[in-house]
């Protein structure tokens, strides 16, 4: 997880290829957003589950997951 985590400031083709050799798949298109632009696909498709494995503050997107689990964003 570290080596994925540091690739993303080595840029977009870091990224690819420390996913490709620790997944052993091959990557044919990568897309970043951060998380105001998840927000808004979110919003455009419905709900998507997404798993928080600890409770989860953060106070620039207004993003609380009290408790640890599943929770519809």
């Amino acid at each position: 997880m570290s080596r994925i985590n540091s690739a993303f400031g080595s840029g977009p083709d870091v990224v690819i290829q420390t996913l490709a050799q620790n997944f052993q798949i091959p990557i044919n298109h990568y897309m970043e957003v951060d998380f105001k632009t998840f927000e808004g696909v979110v919003d455009a498709v419905g709900d998507v589950p997404i798993y928080f494995p600890y409770p989860t503050r953060d106070d620039g997107t207004g993003l609380y997951a009290p408790v640890a689990g599943c929770h519809e964003l």
